[in-house]
């Protein structure tokens, strides 16, 4: 797939009101089989949540429930998104047990789509697994932040409404109503294809209001059945292909319901140079989602494969992880997912809500992790 799609210019030019950036940093995961998924570094930073004043006042009650006020957020963290949603290729190659009746538009190069949040979130937990990184759903701030990409306006190109059918697919445009090939329109200026349209993307949040009050890092889970989802769809109109435009739903499959995927950033690899990153050689503990329930993912960052130890075999041995309750009590020790991989999986469907902590040592030194148990 082209990162920079050619515009066929019939009886006008067109005018790019903005650029890709030519630094983006990029990275793949191998899924096996020859199937990839391509990641883009998206930069921390604050930008402005929600619908502006003036697009609240324009809006209906119903809509302004999900979408005003508008507020600051500070995500203080870099992470890597997929470039694209998630493809019919990609779902199939990690949940092949599960790939739904598509009704129309079936090939490797289209959206998955009908996909259920908790079936988003099964091919996360799987695809850390195997490449042993810390897979999982944007946050709904982070979902925003990628797609408005520095950009301030009702859509990332701009405040230009009558321009979306060049950048989105959607039901005005060519080609009415009908999924697309992922990567055949524009991307945003931060490397993101079909940010808009074609299917509506899942963030890992239940649903919330929003207040007026500036915001850290925000994530919303509450264990309940309602999802967030972002972006418009393919049966949408304008009106859901905003920056800000998000709905909430009860956690089914939809039919124009699909995702993309994060990657939590460790501050390794070569391409820190690029980007003005600095590695951090502290190991630390990462958990996703946190608070949670009843599993959630942990990974040991910039964790390097121990010596061979003298089991059979010689595999690299990771360290144990270790969870307390609030008052210290020891309530289960986890062992890595694979010899090399230092990303663990803790259930705790049986523990009661509540505090509890993640203990490791690597390289003689303690390093912990706060989580959050909500039943």
């Amino acid at each position: 797939m082209l990162r920079f799609p050619v515009l066929a210019v019939l009886s006008a030019i067109i005018i790019i009101p903005f650029q890709v950036n030519a630094e983006l940093t990029y990275d793949t995961l191998d899924l096996g089989n020859g199937v990839s998924l391509e990641l883009v570094l998206i930069p921390a930073g604050t930008f402005p949540m929600g619908a502006s004043a003036e697009d609240c006042a324009a809006m209906d009650a119903w809509q302004r429930g999900f979408q005003c006020p508008q507020h600051q957020v500070t995500l203080t963290k870099p992470y890597w998104m997929g470039v694209y949603e998630v493809t019919q290729a990609q779902y199939a190659a990690m949940m092949p047990t599960s790939v739904p009746s598509y009704s129309e538009e079936i090939g490797p190069d289209y959206p998955a789509y009908q996909i259920s949040p908790a079936q988003a979130s099964g091919f996360c937990r799987k695809l850390s697994r195997q490449v042993g990184r810390a897979v999982r759903l944007p946050t709904d701030a982070e979902w925003e932040h990628a797609c408005r990409a520095g950009t301030t306006t009702r859509h990332f190109w701009g405040d230009q409404s009558n321009q979306y059918c060049t950048y989105t697919w959607a039901r005005a445009c060519p080609r009415n109503g009908t999924f697309q090939k992922v990567g055949t329109k524009p991307a945003n200026p931060w490397g993101l294809f079909d940010i808009n349209g074609n299917v509506w993307e899942y963030s890992a949040d239940n649903a919330y209001s929003y207040t007026a009050d500036s915001q850290i890092d925000p994530y919303f889970y509450d264990g309940g059945i309602t999802s967030i989802v972002r972006g418009g769809g393919i049966p949408d109109y304008e009106t859901w292909q905003t920056s800000y435009s998000r709905i909430t739903i009860q956690s089914v499959a939809g039919y124009d319901h699909g995702f993309r995927v994060v990657v939590n950033y460790d501050g390794t690899g070569i391409q820190d140079k690029k980007i003005g990153l600095h590695k951090d050689e502290t190991n630390s503990i990462s958990c996703f989602p946190n608070p949670f329930n009843p599993s959630t993912t942990i990974a040991i960052s910039n964790q390097q494969p121990a010596s061979p130890s003298a089991s059979r075999g010689g595999a690299a041995v990771n360290p144990v992880v270790k969870i307390y309750n609030e008052n210290g009590r020891l309530i289960e020790t986890l062992n890595a997912m694979g010899s090399r991989n230092a990303v663990y999986t803790w259930n705790a469907a049986d523990c009661p809500s509540g505090i509890y902590f993640a203990k490791t040592v690597v390289g003689g030194r303690m390093v912990s992790a706060r989580l959050l148990l909500i039943k």
